[in-house]
């Protein structure tokens, strides 16, 4: 079922799960940025052990020695740096992903706060007979039992 999406049916059902969701996505959300920081740390310890690396065995890398300018622009070729470079990238995409989904949890809150007005003000609600006499019984139900809801709404006021 699409966590997003709003059956206009079951708004009390929908009311009762979207504190639910709003946790599931936060904690979504909160891992996905504790792994983008655990991959950005990754590339500063890949940094520094191909700096050590480079420094003990420079011709392994293809220099001639091991001066700073060499060293800081061999590693970015390397293919150890290059795969926790990417891996950023990925960790940093999923926080936006779920970041949006959090964005979209906010959205549907307000478009239920909405759709319950909505059906508070009847929008929901059947088509009623125009003339009383033709009213079939269903109608004539339908149309006291809103009656009631609404002295007891205003009775509650």
């Amino acid at each position: 079922m699409n966590p997003f999406k709003i059956n206009e049916n079951e708004l009390d059902r929908e009311w009762l799960r979207q504190p639910e969701l709003v946790h599931d996505y936060a904690v979504r959300l909160a891992e996905a940025r504790r792994d983008a920081d655990d991959a950005t740390n990754g590339v500063v310890v890949v940094r520094a052990d191909l700096d050590g690396q480079i420094r003990a065995d420079p011709e392994t890398y293809g220099l001639a020695k091991a001066t700073e300018a060499g060293i800081e622009n061999t590693i970015p070729q390397q293919p150890e740096y290059i795969a926790a470079l990417r891996a950023v990238v990925e960790a940093r995409h999923a926080v936006r992903i779920l970041e949006a989904a959090c964005t979209a949890l906010e959205h549907k809150k307000r478009a239920l706060e909405n759709c319950v007005k909505l059906w508070q003000n009847d929008y929901f609600s059947a088509p009623r007979a125009e003339v009383v006499g033709k009213a079939t019984e269903a109608e004539k139900t339908a149309a006291r039992r809103r009656g009631v809801r609404r002295t007891a709404k205003k009775s509650e006021e």
